[in-house]
């Protein structure tokens, strides 16, 4: 018995470890912070933008910031076009999203002049559909959005199958502990 449950420990130790790095893949505290000083401006503006544009606008940034590396100076500059953006709402102060949309032009080329040096572009579409491009490679659109939890179906897949393998290897230990222990 005590053999069993020494194998099942053992099974959930090897799943955290096999668990922890692929769960990792996650924001630099430089990213993290553009990241959050994003959501607090979106915030500001959920009551024009709606609940499910914001979360899809928050969901969105977080991907795309998961798919590239910034590095300090990088954040620095997004984190400034992020405040230029909100200074042209501000002044315009707009009260719908129709109205908001007026502002789009402008504050995508302040985030595209920033975007350029590092190859993301952002456009937006028809009724405030913003599609994020990375080195050409469409990584974000909220006209098609999924409900994110921010880890990618790989990585979903590769942690299912990496403890599934485990658990299983632990029952068969098990199953040959107590097989031995009754003999």
């Amino acid at each position: 018995m005590k053999k069993g449950f020494l194998a099942l420990l053992m099974a959930a130790v090897l799943s955290v470890i096999f668990v922890t790095p692929a769960l990792a893949a996650d924001l630099s505290s430089n990213e993290q912070t553009l990241y959050d000083e994003f959501v607090a401006d979106v915030e500001k503006w959920r009551p024009v933008l709606g609940n499910e544009t914001a979360n899809t606008y928050e969901a969105q940034a977080r991907s795309a910031l998961l798919q590239v590396d910034l590095d300090a100076t990088a954040c620095k500059e997004f984190s400034q076009a992020v405040k230029d953006v909100m200074a042209v709402l501000d002044k315009g102060n707009p009260q719908t999203r129709h109205e908001m949309m007026q502002y789009a032009p402008e504050c995508v080329s302040i985030v595209n002049k920033v975007g350029s040096k590092y190859g993301i572009q952002i456009a937006v579409g028809a009724h405030g559909v913003v599609t994020i491009t990375i080195q050409g490679k469409t990584v974000a659109d909220t006209g098609s959005t999924v409900k994110q939890t921010g880890f990618g179906l790989a990585q979903t897949i590769a942690v299912g199958v990496a403890s599934i393998a485990v658990l299983g290897g632990a029952f068969a230990v098990s199953r040959k502990f107590r097989a031995s222990a009754a003999a």
